[in-house]
């Protein structure tokens, strides 16, 4: 736009929101994951200490690991699922059933 000869700056747009609810994985959950899982050995029992379902903890890793079947990985499931990687190659992070 000009008025008078000058043009005019157009406002900054805002930043969209991003979609969904946030996730439950925060930097100090996935801490205490792990070291659950170090204690324990199976995911199971360590998202039961962390109040969590085990199902919710493995959809954490399938999503970090980009094999989740719906649903994409974003950085905080692929840093978990890299410290999870590490535990199972360590024979620490499988399910206890």
């Amino acid at each position: 736009m000009t008025t008078n000869g000058l043009s005019e700056q157009q406002p900054e747009r805002p930043r969209p929101r991003p979609r969904g609810r946030p996730t439950r994985l925060t930097p100090l959950l996935a801490d205490a994951l792990v070291a659950a899982v170090r204690q324990t050995g199976f995911i199971t029992p360590a998202a039961e200490r962390c109040g969590l379902p085990d199902a919710v903890v493995h959809e954490w890793v399938q999503r970090g690991t980009g094999t989740h079947p719906t649903r994409p990985g974003t950085r905080p499931y692929a840093e978990f699922a890299l410290v999870s990687r590490a535990r199972k190659e360590n024979g620490k992070l499988t399910s206890s059933t």
